[in-house]
């Protein structure tokens, strides 16, 4: 008689919608609210379970603690697609405190059947139809799309019908609906479960555009902080550039011996602040590239040039400096021409030569090589120093940063030679690598193109 009620099919469609919102909210990583609308659908199969497991409806009459579970299981179901609703539309409540909550006003309501006939009869219905009302108005009021509008209409909806047949449900003193229901049931909780869904969809889709907005306006911040930085570098460098050119004027006037005759102890000072100020007046310089690189303000105009030559032409500059310091430097350089900037590439390799003599000791080697294969023109710097550890070799090209196993000597820089160097290559077209080990020495490596860089390439520079 009513064995489609109390089969299968009455609550296998509930099921497959909690699987289905299960599901999705792992796929869509929900903020808790698929989780307990899937608690609260499989809390709504107990009471036809218990159904189909009697064989027949059950009475208040025969089994009032079957009625009481049951009850209990239909209030937790409907205060569970409460509570979500609430989750949905911001409040913070989490998923743990929204189980706690429907566990809480099943209990209150199972104390409440206890205690009057009446209240037996209208304490779990009464409370479903008021969380399916709430949470139809709720939507309606906080609608931010058609898709809530559509949802808080079907709540209104299925509070009224939940109306219409507790009715029948209070009067005929039974858990179930009459016979034939269980197409109704479960057509209903389908389209129940295309409600909820369709909210997490439209849910997850405004959170996406949520978290694109905020990485657009992070990235806009970010590059107008950048821009910033860059401007405040390029003003203060300049401002630094002025009173350090007449410091380093006024010493090698002094130094020239024209104003007269200079002690041992005054040509010391003398020296001591010409060596301080191109040192720092080298670091305002570097400071200047730097800011004007990530401005994208550093031209790169290639010419047809003799690269050896201007590789011999930056040996040449730090020969003094490596000599002092008793190092040898050895050149292997073939003749080569190629489309370059000759700026770029002779600041490239005075980089290079200049951290290769500041972490060599004393009695080590420099070795200067350059060959041209093909369409390309590769040169090594390569030194016999005190090598890069390992954990430094992944920011090396950080600026304001020095890869070098220790950092205490004198001389040591800011850190801004290799990050230029590397911008630099990749401005020209080509690429700088460095290989290194501790004790043992680092290899520089630079490859660039011999004729024009790609418009691609400068464009993505």
């Amino acid at each position: 008689m009513q064995s489609d009620l109390l089969g299968i099919q009455g609550f296998a469609a509930p099921l497959i919608v909690a699987a289905l919102c299960l599901f999705t909210a792992r796929k869509l990583e929900a903020n808790g609210y698929l989780l307990l609308w899937g608690f609260g659908l499989v809390m709504f199969t107990v009471p036809l379970a218990i159904s189909a497991a009697i064989g027949r409806p059950a009475t208040i009459g025969e089994f009032p603690i079957v009625w009481l579970v049951a009850s209990m299981a239909y209030t937790t179901s409907n205060a569970a697609l409460f509570f979500g609703v609430l989750i949905l539309v911001g409040l913070p409540l989490g998923l743990r405190g929204a189980v706690a909550a429907c566990l809480a006003v099943a209990a209150a309501v199972a104390v409440l059947q206890r205690l009057h006939p009446f209240l037996m009869e209208y304490a779990s219905v009464g409370t479903s139809i008021a969380g399916l009302l709430a949470s139809g108005v709720l939507l309606l009021a906080r609608a931010r799309s058609a898709y809530f509008v559509f949802a808080g209409l079907w709540f209104l909806a299925r509070a009224a019908t939940a109306a219409y047949y507790a009715i029948g449900v209070i009067a005929m003193g039974r858990i179930t609906l009459g016979p034939g229901d269980a197409a109704l049931i479960s057509f209903n909780t389908l389209v129940l479960g295309l409600v909820l869904l369709l909210l997490a969809f439209d849910e997850s889709q405004r959170g996406l555009q949520r978290a694109h907005a905020a990485e657009r306006d992070a990235k806009l911040l970010a590059e107008r902080a950048d821009r910033a930085k860059s401007n405040f570098l390029a003003n203060m460098s300049h401002e630094l550039r002025t009173p350090l050119n007449a410091v380093i004027g006024y010493g090698e006037f002094l130094r020239s011996l024209h104003p007269g005759p200079l002690g041992a102890k005054q040509r010391e000072y003398v020296d001591s602040i010409l060596t301080a100020g191109r040192h720092v007046l080298s670091l305002v310089d570097d400071v200047l590239d730097l800011s004007r690189i990530e401005a994208g303000r550093m031209p790169i105009e290639p010419e047809r040039a003799r690269v050896d030559a201007v590789l011999n032409e930056a040996v040449r500059d730090v020969l003094p400096r490596a000599q002092a310091g008793g190092l040898s430097v050895r050149t292997r350089l073939v003749p080569a021409e190629a489309h370059v900037d000759r700026r770029a590439v002779g600041q490239i390799a005075r980089n290079l030569l200049s951290n290769a003599v500041k972490f060599t000791r004393p009695g080590g080697t420099i070795d200067v090589s350059l060959d041209a294969d093909g369409d390309r023109v590769a040169f090594e710097v390569r030194d016999s120093g005190i090598g890069i550890a390992p954990e430094r070799l992944a920011t090396l090209f950080e600026p304001f940063g020095s890869g070098s196993a220790y950092t205490a000597r004198d001389g040591a820089g800011a850190g801004l030679g290799l990050s230029i160097s590397r911008a630099l290559a990749e401005l020209s077209g080509g690429t700088l690598e460095i290989s290194s080990e501790v004790g043992v020495g680092t290899l520089a490596r630079v490859r660039l193109p011999r004729g024009l860089p790609s418009c691609e390439a400068a464009a993505a520079q």
